[in-house]
């Protein structure tokens, strides 16, 4: 896994002959693999939401900023690659952590919007009310 810490990260599996050059095969595949995400506000999530991926499933709770990251010691590891600092994380399903992984880069690749941007595809205003987000129908 390798990751820029401000939106973008990769992962890669490879196996070797040694333990070295294993790991510089994985290297390679994961920045042949990297995936870019809004971050919202430096270093959250805009929205909530949760992703099935086989027999493993993730989600995601926005938290307002400075509160910290709520997951597991695997998922953080994966969250810090990305820059993801204010949220809560939670998988059910399979604990395979290669499953695990990719359930979560797909989450993360297909679901992080800005509250901006899911004001505008819902049509409806967005307005802000002791750090939380609400949408009016105006």
């Amino acid at each position: 896994m390798v990751g820029s810490g401000t939106g973008t990260a990769g992962l890669g599996y490879a196996r070797g002959n040694s333990v070295p050059e294993a790991m510089a095969l994985a290297k390679t595949k994961a920045f042949k693999n990297l995936v870019s995400i809004e971050l919202w506000r430096g270093n959250n999530i805009g929205a909530n939401f949760s992703v099935r991926y086989k027999k493993s499933y993730v989600f995601f709770k926005a938290r307002k900023a400075g509160s910290g990251r709520s997951c597991g010691y695997n998922m953080g590891v994966l969250l810090d690659a990305f820059g993801v600092q204010d949220c809560i994380m939670g998988h059910g399903g399979s604990d395979n952590p290669h499953t695990l992984y990719r359930a979560i880069f797909k989450a993360l690749r297909d679901h992080t919007r800005s509250p901006e941007q899911v004001s505008r595809m819902l049509g409806r205003k967005l307005f802000n009310r002791a750090g939380a987000f609400y949408y009016t129908n105006e």
